[in-house]
């Protein structure tokens, strides 16, 4: 949690703005090859909808439970257990 507030500290407020304007348009169309996602819990970045829309383009999604955005981080043996299968 340490190494993630030290990066909140360094991050460009304006960057937060930006991602504001996002919607449901910016997710890909289809994965083109095996494309897993792994949004934390809660994710900062997808939300339910988002997760739902992913799927049926054909991306395997894998939510790291009660994880900050940096979820390797945050939970490493959660983040390893969400790749079992995969890799």
């Amino acid at each position: 949690m340490t190494a993630e507030l030290t990066d909140f500290a360094l991050l460009d407020p304006e960057f937060l703005a930006a991602t504001e304007r996002f919607t449901q348009d910016y997710l890909p169309e289809s994965a083109a090859v095996p494309s897993l996602v792994q949004p934390a819990d809660p994710s900062l970045c997808l939300d339910a909808p988002g997760t739902a829309l992913l799927k049926e383009r054909g991306f395997e999604v894998r939510v790291v439970p009660q994880a900050g955005h940096c979820i390797h981080r945050d939970d490493l043996p959660a983040f390893l257990k969400s790749l079992d299968g995969w890799v």
